[in-house]
């Protein structure tokens, strides 16, 4: 795999350098090399001088706090010592200083809003051991909380969010998927459903994110996907179909309902979940599906790693059929004699289309070694709660 450093300057733990850091520790410790372990501790002490250096980027997928998530798990997984209690004591002060912009702004995107930023706060909450600062992640995070519910539209018992400004027609667009969208909400209300201090705030708004996802399946018919890329009022556009993939469409609909039911215990909601995520293991049609590579975030190495973990979970036999069938296809995409890997993914730059080599995980080399990982382990690895599959 090409150096993190050579690669890209992108510090991020999706984008960028911090994945790839976090990928060389885990395969470290499975091939039990002090080489490799050597190389990412190096490439660590790389990432946060170029933080010291003024990178100020605030955002979860490219930017300071998704670094400070990847810290976090990795001193939960013992490849790294933070025991000095200041040490994220900078992380705070730097969310204090920007994170009002996107709560202004109803910026509620996972990968690069408010929603992205509550993950650090709960990775934080989760592994602190301070009274004081549990304090101030759970006040952030309730803060968090109150926004999603002042910026919700209602209809009915029905909650969802859409990044378009509301026009006077009452116009908007409701992304449903997991990058973007209303997956990623459920998904991050069902972790803060855990927390007892949350669960009166968050169960209103996790029941009606839910009654919304649940009625756009009744009312949308297609011959490849169960729900639409995105729900749009305006009677003009139609709701297209969506593509299999982590970022988009059914797999993460199916996800992080399975996630809610779990945590909800309502087993009408694990029971459709299963059943939407049933139909998913069965589109294996790469053209019809989008699938053009073996990335994370749109490709095979994607799919694979949530069937996985779905197997892993359930005990599903459709859901270890579909992992091995998108293993198979991930390994038959590692066919670039001019790669390094064999990967190369495909990207959009300058008005074409480019097969690259890329390092991080959401669409490089990271995510396949990291899902690939996954796959050899004999239960989830923590490094998935950070695209919130596990």
């Amino acid at each position: 795999m090409a150096k993190p450093s050579q690669a890209k300057s992108d510090i991020g733990l999706l984008s960028g350098n911090m994945g790839s850091i976090i990928f060389l520790y885990y395969y470290s410790r499975f091939i039990d090399s002090a080489g490799i372990e050597n190389l990412a501790q190096n490439q660590l002490n790389l990432l946060l001088t170029q933080i010291d250096n003024g990178f100020n980027l605030p955002t979860y997928c490219s930017g300071i706090f998704g670094v400070a998530w990847g810290l976090s798990l990795l001193e939960e997984e013992r490849f790294i010592d933070l025991s000095n209690n200041d040490f994220f004591k900078e992380f705070d002060n730097f969310y204090i200083e920007t994170h009002q912009v996107y709560l202004d702004n109803q910026n509620f995107d996972f990968l690069h809003g408010y929603v992205g930023l509550g993950m650090y706060l709960i990775k934080r909450l989760e592994n602190c051991k301070s009274i004081k600062s549990k304090e101030f992640y759970s006040q952030k995070l309730l803060e968090i909380i109150l926004q999603l519910r002042a910026s919700a539209i209602k209809q009915g018992k029905s909650y969802c969010w859409s990044a378009n400004v509301v026009n006077e027609k009452e116009e908007y667009n409701v992304d449903l998927g997991l990058a973007h969208g209303m997956s990623s909400i459920i998904n991050f209300l069902s972790r803060l459903f855990v927390f007892l201090a949350f669960r009166e705030e968050v169960r209103p708004l996790l029941n009606g994110a839910i009654s919304f996802v649940r009625s756009v399946s009744m009312n949308y018919t297609n011959q490849f996907s169960l729900f639409p890329k995105e729900v749009t009022t305006n009677p003009i556009n139609e709701n297209p179909p969506s593509r299999l993939a982590w970022c988009r469409g059914d797999l993460g609909i199916g996800l992080s309902l399975w996630h809610a039911g779990k945590i909800l215990r309502d087993k009408s909601l694990s029971s459709q979940a299963v059943s939407i995520l049933l139909h998913t293991s069965k589109r294996r049609n790469l053209n019809t599906n989008l699938v053009k590579d073996a990335c994370l975030c749109h490709g095979s190495s994607g799919l694979m790693l949530i069937f996985n973990y779905l197997y892993k979970m359930t005990t599903v036999e459709e859901f270890k059929e579909a992992a091995t069938f998108w293993f198979e296809k991930s390994m038959a995409m590692s066919n670039h004699p001019d790669s390094e890997t064999g990967f190369l993914f495909l990207k959009y730059r300058n008005n074409k289309w480019e097969w690259k080599e890329e390092t991080d995980i959401l669409s490089g080399v990271s995510g396949v070694g990291l899902s690939l990982l996954s796959r050899l382990s004999s239960k989830p690895l923590k490094w998935s709660q950070s695209l919130m599959v596990s």
